[in-house]
């Protein structure tokens, strides 16, 4: 497990952001069909963070769906069959 300050993953991968400089979410029970494509192409390329809340708030790479707040896309790729901890 790689274990990332929020700031080294910010960083290292790049979130996207939002109008507010905010990560921009993802869930996908809220998204527009035009970012469900996009949520879709960032799956296929090791793009996509879940935040999960257990025993305090923490995002994991990969699309979550036990204790899922929010969905995160970044411009900068995961490595596949990597699991990375970054503590909020």
């Amino acid at each position: 497990m790689i274990e990332l300050t929020q700031e080294e993953w910010e960083e290292q991968f790049e979130p996207v952001m939002d109008d507010n400089d905010n990560y921009k979410d993802y869930h996908p029970s809220c998204v527009t069909e035009e970012e469900r494509l996009v949520l879709k192409k960032a799956i296929s390329e090791n793009r996509v963070w879940t935040l999960l809340e257990d025993e305090g708030l923490f995002i994991t790479n990969r699309l979550r769906l036990i204790n899922r707040l929010d969905v995160y896309i970044t411009n900068k790729p995961y490595v596949e069959n990597e699991e990375y901890y970054i503590k909020m």
